[in-house]
This record gives C-alpha cells, structure tokens and sequence, in this order.
C-alpha cells in the first residue's frame, strides 16, 4: 500500500464497505487516480481485551475495465 500510495499520491481511497464480524473487521476500499484503479479487501483480526489489531490480510487486484461483458461472461459459466 505505501508502494502504491507512494508511485501514484494523487489518488484517492474510498471505503466502499466494512462489516465487523466477532473479532474481525473486513474493509473494501477502492484506490482510484487517473493512471489507475485498484480495488483491495483488508481482513484485520482485533483482540477484544485491548481493542488492537492483531493482523491484518491484504489482498487487491488492479480493475480491469476493458475485460468481457460480466453477464455474458456468467452465462459462458453455465
């Protein structure tokens, strides 16, 4: 993430959603400038006698806006 916030520190972050869960909070975010569009998922396992984040898991894929109509993508699947 600093990498990417270092390259491009023009774009913005958006959380998209966050849902808590027991002692985890999952995070979606978008990262967007113009050279680029980046969505992630962030897992962070909380320990509930302090209120700090133990770990967190981070996983983002770059958004591919020139890929294959998703509907008929679904229906190829069936």
């Amino acid at each position: 993430m600093r990498s990417l916030m270092t390259t491009h520190p023009e774009g913005r972050i958006e959380v998209r959603r966050a849902v808590e869960s027991g002692n985890e909070v999952w995070v979606q975010n978008r990262y967007t400038c113009d050279a680029l569009e980046m969505e992630a998922v962030v897992i962070y396992e909380i320990d509930p006698a302090t209120d700090t984040i133990l770990v967190g898991h981070y996983y983002s894929e770059e958004v591919d806006r020139g890929g294959p109509d998703i509907n008929a993508w679904i229906e190829a699947l069936m």
